[in-house]
């Protein structure tokens, strides 16, 4: 696909997440979709050396985010004081967001903490629970997958900057999810390479692959009355084929003297694949 036109890949994804070697997520893109309605149990974030170096505080309090969005009734406070060890009254006080903070009345180890907010959340009129916890500033990734491109994917997690600087800091997301298999993503962008992190066939993805099948949605030039496809660089117009041909641009190209000069003046580079790397940043297979 050559400059300021793109194909549609219609791809499967999740939350968003990490570059063509990293992404995590656990679901899949079409055109349409939205976000799964059932909520997943919380569970501790793996910090990185910069947290870990900090002693562990006693925890004292827990969030608590309640089906009706009110505090925790007294019977949940009974439960919360129960599951704490605690032979205080427990007592509790409302947040935004219909979250409300719970007062233990005991000190828990932060493992206790989460056990005990585990337990918690197992309530049918609570939605999620979890300790409160301090957060600090970190270079270092929450998640840190195996994979051997992630420290480069500065787009999900900076490590030149504290707290993952200017990225998306997708990682802080995904020990609570990576995603919806129901969940579909449309990637409108210079369409898709075969990469073994994606699927071995751009026309027809197995089942497996974390993408459905998208389609070209570049027609003919129409500087040329449709009859040249220069832009659309696959010697076609619109199918079912979203494989991504490049989109470089030589000095000829820039100088005007090829295709009829219909990339003059544009910038002289190598192709993008910009569609494969967009897909990668929300699908590609993360730990293998």
């Amino acid at each position: 696909m050559r400059p300021w036109l793109r194909t549609l890949a219609a791809l499967c994804g999740g939350a968003v997440v990490a570059g063509l070697m990293t992404a995590a997520p656990e679901a899949r893109a079409a055109t349409s979709g939205g976000p799964a309605g059932t909520p997943t149990a919380l569970a501790p974030l793996q910090h990185g050396s910069a947290a870990t170096a900090r002693a562990a505080r006693p925890v004292t309090r827990l969030i608590v985010r309640t089906t009706s969005g009110r505090t925790l009734s007294s019977a949940g406070l009974a439960a919360a004081g129960r599951l704490a060890g605690s032979d205080a009254t427990l007592a509790t006080r409302q947040l935004s967001r219909g979250q409300s903070l719970v007062y233990l009345g005991t000190a828990l180890t932060t493992a206790e903490a989460w056990r005990a907010a585990a337990a918690l959340q197992a309530r049918s009129d609570v939605v999620w629970a979890e300790p409160d916890l301090p957060v600090y500033a970190s270079d270092v990734s929450p998640v840190a997958p195996n994979d051997p491109a992630f420290a480069q994917q500065w787009d999900i997690w900076d490590t030149s900057l504290a707290s993952g600087g200017n990225s998306t800091r997708v990682p802080a997301t995904w020990n609570r999810t990576k995603g919806d298999p129901s969940v579909v993503v449309a990637v409108l962008d210079t369409g898709l390479t075969a990469h073994p992190e994606l699927t071995g066939s751009v026309v027809a993805p197995a089942p497996s692959d974390p993408i459905v099948k998208g389609y070209d949605f570049v027609a003919g030039d129409p500087d040329f009355g449709g009859r040249t496809f220069y832009v659309a660089n696959d010697g076609n117009g619109r199918d079912p084929d979203p494989s991504d041909p490049g989109d470089w641009i030589t000095a000829a190209d820039a100088a005007g003297s090829t295709a009829g000069g219909l990339f003059l003046n544009c910038f002289v580079d190598t192709s993008s694949w910009h569609g494969t790397h967009v897909t990668g940043t929300i699908v590609a297979k993360q730990n293998n």
